[in-house]
């Protein structure tokens, strides 16, 4: 691996350690709304890559461990979940824990109303409202515990990609859920 592809439809532009990117090992990229870039790693941290140079924020600047994985930004805010510790909220300079949750996040959703969706590695979702969070997993119609994926389409129906399948969210906490077949 070298590092990170930027192409612009007519040549290829590596970003790489020597730029001050964080690892080669890169799980996700996000652009915010300025056009900054943040690659998250497994292991070194998070990245910002501003034209084509890279700052690099792990266990120094909060980020303990620096599994980075997911990345959100909600309401003004950037929230990044992380690989044995829960989530975080970035202040520009250091990273802070937020959120109540813990474990191996899998993935982070705004949905709408002032809630933030968080799964983490067999421990279901978690829907968290302010300091108030509740848990989702199997019992509650969810195809499987395991969700790497939640997912907000644009008419704000929120989707749950599971191991054993995909499942919606309907009016009452109830779960709709489309599993797969073994045939």
């Amino acid at each position: 691996s070298r590092g990170i592809a930027r192409v612009d439809g007519h040549s290829v532009e590596w970003i790489t350690p020597e730029d001050g990117l964080c690892g080669l090992v890169v799980m996700r990229l996000y652009e915010d709304r300025e056009g900054t870039m943040w690659a998250t790693t497994r292991g070194s941290g998070i990245s910002v890559i501003r034209r084509r140079r890279a700052r690099t924020f792990g266990a120094a600047a909060g980020m303990d461990p620096p599994n980075a994985y997911p990345i959100l930004s909600y309401d003004g805010q950037l929230l990044v979940g992380s690989w044995g510790g829960g989530v975080y909220r970035f202040d520009g300079q250091h990273f802070h824990r937020s959120l109540p949750s813990t474990g191996w996040v899998t993935s982070l959703a705004d949905g709408g109303n002032g809630t933030v969706w968080v799964s983490t590695r067999n421990g279901g979702v978690q829907r968290v409202r302010g300091n108030e969070m509740r848990s989702f997993g199997a019992a509650d119609g969810l195809p499987s515990s395991f969700i790497p994926v939640i997912y907000r389409a644009e008419n704000g129906q929120l989707w749950f990609g599971t191991s054993n399948g995909l499942a919606t969210l309907a009016p009452g906490d109830r779960f709709v859920s489309y599993r797969m077949s073994s045939a």
